[in-house]
């Protein structure tokens, strides 16, 4: 909860959802533009690992498994991250 005052809640002028998409069987991407720049989720709710393209930003919370790799981010099963830029 201190994570989300301190790093989102400052941000929620102007909120509006930008996307949100599978990126696997049991995974999915969101974005919401925030008023000082960009919050994305990626969450992977099954048993296997699925294969993103990794955020802007800074990774502002993890949980489960995944690492940077050429072809992009891997969430391992049962995974989640959070990535917030800042507009400049």
């Amino acid at each position: 909860i201190a994570l989300r005052q301190e790093r989102i809640v400052p941000h929620l002028d102007n909120c509006r959802s930008m996307s949100a998409f599978a990126i696997g069987a049991q995974a999915v991407r969101a974005s919401w533009g925030l008023g000082g720049g960009i919050l994305t989720l990626l969450v992977n709710f099954g048993e296997t690992a699925v294969t993103d393209t990794r955020p802007e930003g800074a990774e502002i919370f993890a949980l489960g498994d995944a690492d940077q790799r050429a072809d992009g981010l891997r969430l391992g099963a049962r995974s989640f991250r959070a990535f917030l830029s800042h507009s400049a």
